[in-house]
């Protein structure tokens, strides 16, 4: 879990606040369940040490846990589902800019930021984009992108590698899958990898779902805490997403050192080191409109991973290959380009 604060600290802030009259003073809207858009505020407050941070209660009884400890101190604002947050403009006046991923919640919130000299920056999602204003608009990958307002900038989320130690695999292998929550069209394709676990099995394989409860329906899934507990020793990654731009367990499944078996279409490329080849399917219709989505075979899938596992040389090399690539996307190598990016909206603002 990242639960310190650790914080970027030293040359990085000084080669990218050069000439600046002081740093950044950052606010950000974070979430403390423990989902996808928890657990990326969360890297965000741990390694960026904000100024302010609020977080939002969306009060979904059909979310992840909340985690009481994430933000010590932070003011906890419920949202109404109104599409309001009353008083959160106040607390982040004195902020320069203020950062949130896939909403700000309230549609009014970000002009009343302006009102007040404070930017904004929506972390958006293509598929998930509302039409929200912001100051700037930043995207984790280039996929649907013109979904997005003009100018909207590739900003790629690091991983938090320093938080994931080396561990050896469990015997006999385990293949893992990240089932996410309920989404249109099971987006992590979970059904698809449900439907090969007997083939796995009889290959003397376990197969571990892992996700929120109540993920897939008719799929039972072990819950976890920390993501560390769903990869750590785990010998692949199976993801056979159907679409969608950023996926946080692809990058976690990497820190862990980790291979992640993906469909070869973007932007899985930038994650996954062995691919599967994707079948065209019907597109899926989600807040912005129709998205494409692929369907991966299962019976190629279940080869794909038994052939890996049958090759120790090979899935050795792809596991130092998944660590190399997380050590060199980490928060403490490329956090300095949020740094940056955050500073040019700024001056811009």
């Amino acid at each position: 879990m990242l639960d310190g604060r650790s914080g970027l600290g030293g040359a990085s802030d000084r080669r990218v606040f050069r000439g600046a009259v002081r740093p950044v003073r950052l606010g950000i809207l974070a979430r403390a369940d423990k989902g996808g858009l928890g657990y990326q505020s969360l890297a965000v407050y741990t390694y960026l040490k904000p100024a302010v941070t609020v977080v939002v209660d969306i009060g979904n009884r059909r979310r992840p846990p909340a985690a009481e400890g994430w933000y010590p101190g932070a003011p906890r604002v419920k949202w109404d589902h109104k599409a309001t947050l009353p008083g959160v403009a106040e607390l982040f006046k004195d902020c320069d800019v203020v950062w949130s991923a896939e909403t700000f919640y309230d549609q009014g919130l970000t002009r009343e930021l302006e009102k007040l000299g404070v930017a904004t920056v929506l972390q958006a999602n293509p598929e998930l984009f509302d039409g929200q204003w912001a100051s700037a608009y930043w995207a984790p990958t280039s996929w649907m992108l013109d979904w997005l307002p003009e100018g909207t900038r590739v900003v790629e989320m690091p991983a938090p590698a320093d938080r994931y130690p080396q561990v050896e695999m469990e015997e006999p292998f385990r293949v893992v899958h990240p089932a996410g929550m309920p989404a249109a069209a099971d987006r992590n394709g979970t059904q698809i990898v449900a439907s090969i676990r007997r083939l796995l099995e009889t290959k003397g394989y376990r197969l571990d779902l892992v996700g929120p409860e109540g993920s897939t329906r008719g799929v039972p899934v072990r819950f976890v805490d920390d993501p560390r507990d769903r990869d750590l020793g785990a010998a692949v990654c199976v993801l056979p997403r159907r679409y969608g731009g950023l996926s946080l367990p692809a990058i976690e499944a990497l820190c862990a050192g980790v291979p992640v078996v993906m469909p070869d279409v973007p932007p899985n490329s930038l994650w996954s080191q062995v691919r599967t080849s994707p079948r065209r399917h019907a597109d899926v219709s989600v807040l912005g409109g129709q998205v494409p989505a692929v369907h991966t075979d299962p019976s190629e899938l279940a080869n794909v991973v038994d052939g890996l596992l049958s090759d120790r040389r090979r899935l050795d090399g792809l596991r130092g290959e998944a660590r190399g690539w997380a050590e060199a996307h980490s928060w403490v190598r490329t956090g300095w380009r949020w740094l940056e990016a955050l500073d040019a909206v700024n001056k811009h603002s």
